[in-house]
């Protein structure tokens, strides 16, 4: 069950009452048919993004703005234990959460490894039952996007570098997320990336975007997705943004190959 869009869009007390309710009612129904103690029964838990638990909630320490932004551990620790007990009331039986910071890393000198560290360092100490990363990842190459109003991609242009990010930086944070939840006293359950392989050419996250012959359907793609944002009156670069930012998330290339040294920190994970 995800539920970050619920708390992305803000909610009143008494929504977020009805939603804990709701939880909880889907909790106990699926638990009627698949017993907690039956022999290979399912884990069921919601899913929040890490951004979401910090920064949300109306009365949260960092809420309203970018909790990333803060130049201390301190204050990120302060978010999460708001974070955390704004979800007290929502039952599950593992505390997933998934991270996706590279839009918002990006513009604040890059990743720092206490952005994992201060607030993981809360919710492991706080959380009585296993913890799952469902969904993570980093981009490994930077994203500009076109913000002309046309669904064409290729003109005219107004090229604008949104997020910037390296194979370097998408290493440090895959480190890092295996750092913090090998870590002792850390009760990880299952770590989840993204992808294995990117789904978009490196050079198809540039402005303008430029695809291999072989390689153009992928191009093609971001022109669909521009085009379904302009025919509902929707500024093109939203759509282009969406499709970009989850390009270039894998562990290879679009054509298999490693992207080194992200390929090599993984295989050094696993032994």
């Amino acid at each position: 069950m995800q539920a970050n869009r619920y708390l992305e869009y803000g909610c009143s007390a008494d929504q977020w009452s009805a939603f804990a309710d709701f939880t909880q009612d889907v909790y106990r129904s699926l638990r009627e048919v698949y017993p907690a103690k039956a022999e290979g029964t399912m884990a069921l838990f919601p899913s929040f993004s890490l951004e979401t638990i910090m920064q949300a909630q109306d009365g949260m320490p960092c809420a309203g703005t970018n909790w990333m932004a803060n130049s201390a551990p301190t204050s990120l620790i302060n978010c999460a234990k708001a974070g955390y007990a704004a979800l007290v009331n929502i039952p599950r039986d593992a505390f997933a959460w998934s991270s996706f910071p590279s839009l918002i890393t990006s513009s604040k000198g890059g990743f720092k490894p206490w952005y994992l560290s201060a607030p993981l360092g809360v919710l492991s100490a706080q959380e009585k039952a296993g913890m799952v990363v469902s969904n993570t990842g980093f981009l490994s190459s930077s994203v500009s996007v076109n913000f002309a109003n046309t669904s064409d991609y290729r003109k005219p242009l107004q090229c604008v570098p949104l997020v910037t990010s390296s194979i370097t930086t998408a290493t440090s944070w895959f480190n890092a997320v295996v750092a913090q939840t090998s870590s002792p006293g850390f009760k990880a359950w299952v770590v989840n990336f993204k992808a294995a392989k990117d789904v978009l050419f490196e050079s198809a996250l540039a402005c303008p975007i430029s695809c291999p012959t072989s390689l153009q359907p992928y191009c093609d793609v971001i022109l669909a997705y521009r085009n379904a944002c302009f025919q509902a009156n929707v500024l093109p670069a939203a759509c282009e943004l969406a499709i970009k930012i989850n390009g270039a998330l894998g562990f290879r290339d679009i054509l298999g190959n490693p992207k080194e040294p992200l390929y090599s920190a993984l295989q050094n994970a696993r032994k």
